[in-house]
């Protein structure tokens, strides 16, 4: 099950998902790398928390960094504009601001959930508890990411608490 991690940044989407369609913004190898680092670290450390909240190992993929544009990522999942998905998502405040969003396709979501929760969980869609569940894990994982950069590059940003939202990929990228 892959997680697509991404940052929202007004008409550009910040995204792990590699694509030859790529944002009109250059940047040059170096500046691709350390930003891929730091999404690393970050993934690193909220894999670390989620092991000690679950007591189990968990593993989350090393990102590749790619600027796409908003329907570029669109296209790049593979979904329709309509599709429903799950999202995380966390505001930023301070030194850099912005939106911070995981965006789980609706069966991944409800994998993710039952991986975590047990096999309890249904599979006729997520209940209120189900959708705390992956609010909270998704807020651990952008929270981590977040801190991670924020670190390195010596800057102060807070975070709104994680909001989830059951809505269309589309509206879910261009609500904001």
């Amino acid at each position: 099950m892959a997680l697509h991690a991404q940052i929202k940044l007004r008409d550009v989407a910040v995204s792990r998902i590699e694509s030859d369609r790529r944002f009109p913004l250059k940047l040059n190898e170096i500046q691709v790398d350390y930003i891929q680092e730091m999404f690393n670290i970050g993934l690193g450390d909220a894999a670390s928390e989620l092991s000690e909240l679950v007591q189990h190992e968990v593993h989350i993929s090393v990102p590749k960094f790619t600027l796409l544009t908003r329907d570029a990522l669109i296209e790049t999942l593979n979904l329709d504009p309509d599709s429903e998905v799950m999202t995380v998502s966390v505001e930023l405040v301070g030194e850099l601001g912005g939106n911070g969003m995981l965006i789980f396709p609706t069966g991944n979501s409800l994998s993710l959930v039952q991986t975590i929760v047990g096999d309890t969980v249904s599979d006729d869609g997520l209940t209120e508890l189900e959708a705390e569940v992956l609010t909270e894990v998704g807020g651990i994982i952008l929270n981590q990411i977040i801190s991670t950069i924020a670190s390195l590059l010596k800057v102060s940003v807070k975070t709104q608490l994680p909001v989830s939202n059951h809505t269309s990929i589309h509206n879910a990228l261009y609500q904001n």
